[in-house]
Formats: C-alpha cells, structure tokens, sequence
C-alpha cells in the first residue's frame, strides 16, 4: 500500500484566521530587510525573535514555544508562507547545528537555483524566507478589521487554485507514491458531486475530519459512499458521533493520530477554504458560495497540473499572476455584471460607469471595489429584512442552545457565534440604532450573513448607539463557574472602555447566557476597577437567553412597543435596585421587573 500523510491539512492550527496574514507579511518584510543573515544563521534564534515581533502587533497573541523550541510559533507561520506560496521554502539546516545551510553572502541556495534555472523574470530576493510576488501582494493589504476584503480573498483563491500535496513547498520525503491532491479542487468536486447525489450539500467538520481529510484519495466514489454511510449512522452531537465513529473504525491504529487532533485539523481547512471566496461557512458545515458557482464549477472540471519542472511550477504558483481562465473576456463579463448590479439593484455608479477604459490591469480592481460595495448594500438590505423576520428570529432563539438550529434550510449546530448573531438579528429588527451597522457586531460574516467565527478577545459582541444611551452586548453560552471566571473581568473592561471613550452619553451593557450565575450578578451589582484603579459603575445588566426572547416574541413581535428607549427604562428600574439586594434577591428582582414589563 502507498504510504499517505494521515490527514490532508491546508495552513495549520496555529494560524487558523486568514486576516491575520497579511500583517504578519508586512512584519516579516520589515524583519527579514533588517536582519543579518550573513553573520546570524541560528534557525530558532531567527524564528524566535520574528515571532515576538509578529507578536507585538496584536496578530498573535502568544510568542509561545513548542517544547523547547522558542521559535515553534515561528517556524509554523514560515511553514504556512511556505505552503501558501507567500514565502520561499524554509533552507536547509546544516546537520546537528541548528543553522540555515546559507552561502558566505547569507543568501538560500535554493533561491539562487531557482533564479538560475526559472524561465521567467519573477522577482524575488535571494535571502532566507523571501516574499513572493503573491506575498507581496497580500502584505500590500489591509483587512476590513477581522474580515478579509475582496481583494484580500482574491488572494487566496491564487494562492489555495495552485496548491498541490506533496509538492516542494509541501514535501512527503521521498518514501511517499501515493496520489497527488490539490485540495481546492477535491472539495469543489465533492460538494459538486453532493449536489448531483442529491445529498445535503455540505460538508461538516466530522465529516472532514474523518472522510475527506483522512481518505487521501481523488476517487470520489469512495468518498461519497463513506459520507453516505455517515450519514445514515449518524445520530445526535456530531462531534460525539464522531469520536464513536473514530473508535469503531479502529481509532489511533487506523487514523494515525489521536481523534482531538484530526478533529482540530478541520478548523484550518474549514477556514482557508471561506478565505477564496468560493466556500461559505454554515455552523460547522462549509457549503459552495452560489454567487461563484460557476468559478468552482471551471476549477473542478480542469486537468491535472502538468508543469515541466519545480521551477516553473513556482513561478507560476508565486507569481501572483491572473488565473489560466480569467482572459480578458472573462474579467470584463465580471465586472459588468457586478457595475450593473450596482446601479440596477443599489443605484450606485461603480467606478466603470465612471470609467470607460477596459484597461486589463484596471478590471480586477473594480471586481474588487464593486463586490465589496454589494456586500456593504447587501447587508443593508439583510438589516432591513429583519423586521419581517421576527417569527423566525425568535423560534432561532428558542433553539439557539439545543442541539440544531436551521437557516435557509440547513440544519446545523450552533456555535457561541450564533448567540452573537441571533440576537444581533434581534436589535437589527428593533432598529434605532445610529451607528454603522457593520460596527454593530463584533463578529465577521460571510455572503449569507452568517457568522464565520465569534468576536474576537478585545471586542465587545456587539455594540449599539442610539440618541439617548449606547448599549453594549455580550452573550456567553457559558454557564456556571466558567462564566463568571471568563466573563466578569472583559465584560467590565469593555463597558469601561466604550465609558471613557463616550463621556457624558450613558453606557449599558446587557449580559445574555443560559442561566445567570450567583457570583457573576454579585460582581455585577459592586464597583469596578481598572489597572489605574479609577472606579466605575458598569450599569451591567445580566438575563438569560430565554428572558430576552420572553422580551423580544411578546413586547416586539407580538405588542410592537419594545424601542431601544423601553429597553433603557427597564435596565434603569433594574440597576436602580442592585445595591440593596443580595445576588438572588436582584436575580428575582430583575424576573420580576421583566414580567411586569411583558404584562403590560
């Protein structure tokens, strides 16, 4: 039998959130510009000081070490560059030293190859983990804070189109004849062939981890059999089935690996596959974006790669070029048909209306402007729908904490993300708000308007201005004491952050899980103070999931009286008493408070 990797795995674990690259590009640029490999060729020395410095900006937030090695998180960022075609490959060391194998002049002497032997003009340094032109690219932009822009998905599609495992920026070793994967490719024809089947088209992260990623094989007739068979057996949490699954099919002596592991591997593709553009995220299922079907459908029908030798292979794969069928005629329909939509659907003139010349170089750019501007009016519109939703929305909250939720017609399991975005879709009902809805949600969305991860440490779940106050929203599936030992301390920080930066205009904070722990409410009724001990009331009102939609089904959907003003009025009756009650009492108080208000 060949020998195969136990999983098919795109990027890693460590860097799994693609808007984090392009920052780490720019600081490695900078990095590499002043360091002297000449006279410093200590790999971990060199990876240990780029990954603080990576570190410093707040992309990562861990410098940490694999073991011993300081440089761990470094080396795994060069090796995702390195796959992703960012990077030149990682040198070679110089055995039983820990040094780069350099020439006298600190430069890789498989870039000097590489530029001997290519038959292109590609430019690109020849020092140790030099940027690609494809890297360059995507360090030349920024991202829309934690959401990655058109251009910057763009990107990735170029990078992820010419990904093929093995390959020598992702070698086997020399022991490895088994089959060739692009990996893009494999899952476009697999969600392709569910469709066709049939089948419910997605693929989700048990079936990832335990089908696809583990069958190491283009034969999708093994592979749709076994997500039949899945399919049929499966029953209840998917990851418990899973784990069951992973036992009976024999565990860590099939699998090579321990089943927490595989199951991790998934995120990573899962990931990197929405950063094309290509794929949307639904829960824990990816699904094919419909917008771009037909791009998947062109990139599932191609041949095998046939290049002649590795060198032409990475001149093509690093060169950040247009795609083998993105001709001149196939950019401009694009581009056409995105200007159109703009004027026709937003009555917005793109920047081809304004500009008549088809300039090749010009067209990916408006492509680029003119989807993000329909993302923008297009969730416009998804705000506005939300009124007519409210049925839906509450029959979502009433569900959002068991087993399965459903969204257009896909049933799957709900993550802390979709707490955010279920009542994030409730004030977008209720409305008033002042600020820019997409400075609501703390958490980024996908073509579905779906959440393709929870808020990030640092930003509040959601935030709401209107004229007379400023709410801030944080929702915990968390219950118990892990709530209040990871919930107290950023919920306050966050409270006092939006207090100093807004002066005078009151700031509320409505805290929303399951149930309330006792010592999360007492916390909430006392003081609060920051690392220059200023002290702060943090006006924090804490319910659970199902009061707040007890609120929204009777006092909005059903009364059509709840505005952000009686929402102020009922934190202000609830926060008057919290001094004086203790933590149970405040509890009952604020139930009560609520009954009243839904009796009216």
């Amino acid at each position: 039998m060949p020998k195969s990797p136990v999983s098919l795995q795109i990027g890693n674990t460590t860097f799994r959130r693609p808007w984090r690259i392009p920052e780490g590009l720019r600081v490695l640029e900078k990095f590499n510009s002043e360091y002297n490999f000449k006279k410093d060729r200590e790999s971990e020395k060199y990876e240990s000081q780029l990954i603080r410095a990576i570190s410093e900006t707040g992309v990562l937030e861990s410098d940490g070490k694999n073991n011993e090695w300081k440089g761990g998180h470094g080396r795994k960022f060069l090796s995702f560059c390195q796959k992703f075609g960012f990077t030149s490959p990682r040198p070679n060391n110089i055995w039983g030293k820990g040094l780069y194998d350099l020439n006298e002049n600190g430069e890789d002497k498989f870039l000097i190859d590489f530029l001997n032997n290519s038959r292109t003009d590609i430019k690109i340094e020849k020092f140790p983990f030099s940027i690609t032109p494809l890297g360059k690219m995507l360090a030349d932009t920024n991202s829309n804070e934690y959401e990655i822009t058109s251009e910057q998905k763009d990107i990735f599609l170029k990078s992820l189109y010419y990904q093929i495992q093995p390959s020598i920026v992702h070698p086997f070793g020399k022991a490895y004849d088994g089959e060739t994967i692009r990996p893009l490719q494999l899952f476009i024809q697999i969600l392709l062939k569910l469709i066709e089947e049939n089948m419910e088209p997605t693929l989700s992260t048990g079936e990832i981890s335990l089908i696809v990623n583990t069958a190491w094989t283009n034969n999708l007739s093994i592979i749709i059999n076994e997500l039949k068979l899945f399919r049929e057996k499966k029953k209840g949490k998917e990851r418990k089935f899973a784990k069951s699954w992973f036992e009976s099919k024999g565990g860590k002596n099939l699998y090579k690996i321990d089943f927490d592991t595989i199951w991790t591997y998934a995120d990573p593709n899962i990931s990197y596959l929405c950063s094309t553009g290509l794929v949307d995220k639904l829960g824990r299922k990816i699904i094919l974006n419909k917008d771009k079907i037909e791009i998947s459908k062109i990139i599932s029908q191609e041949d095998e790669f046939k290049f002649t030798n590795y060198e032409d292979y990475l001149a093509e794969f690093w060169s950040g070029n247009l795609l083998p069928f993105e001709d001149e005629k196939f950019l401009t329909e694009k581009a056409l048909f995105n200007t159109n939509i703009l004027k026709e659907k937003f009555n917005y003139e793109s920047l081809l209306t304004q500009d008549k010349e088809f300039e090749k170089n010009k067209i990916k750019k408006i492509i680029y402007h003119s989807e993000d501007k329909i993302q923008e009016f297009e969730e416009i519109e998804f705000f506005k729908k939300q009124r007519d939703s409210t049925q839906e929305i509450f029959d979502t909250l009433e569900n959002i904490n068991s087993d399965y939720i459903t969204y257009n017609g896909i049933e799957f399991e709900p993550e802390p993300e979709h707490l955010e975005w279920i009542v994030w879709r409730a004030f977008l009902a209720i409305n008033s708000f002042i600020n820019e809805i997409k400075d609501t949600r703390g958490f980024k969305i996908d073509s579905n308007f779906l959440p393709s991860h929870h808020a990030p440490g640092g930003k509040e779940d959601l935030y709401f201005e209107f004229d007379d106050y400023s709410l801030i929203i944080e929702v915990t599936f968390k219950t118990g004491g892990s709530q209040f030992k990871d919930e107290v301390e950023p919920v306050y920080r966050h409270t006092a952050k939006r207090m100093n930066l807004l002066g005078d205009k009151p700031v509320y904070c409505l805290f929303i899980a399951p149930t309330i722990d006792l010592n999360l409410s007492n916390s909430f009724q006392r003081k609060y103070y920051d690392s220059k001990n200023e002290e702060y009331s943090g006006n924090i009102v804490p319910i659970s999931i199902e009061q707040f939609s007890k609120m929204f089904f009777k006092l909005f959907h059903e009364k059509k009286i709840l505005t952000p003003l009686l929402f102020k009025e009922i934190f202000d009756i609830i926060l008057e008493k919290r001094i004086e009650k203790e933590p149970k009492q405040w509890q009952t108080f604020i139930n009560a408070t609520i009954e009243n208000k839904l009796s009216v």
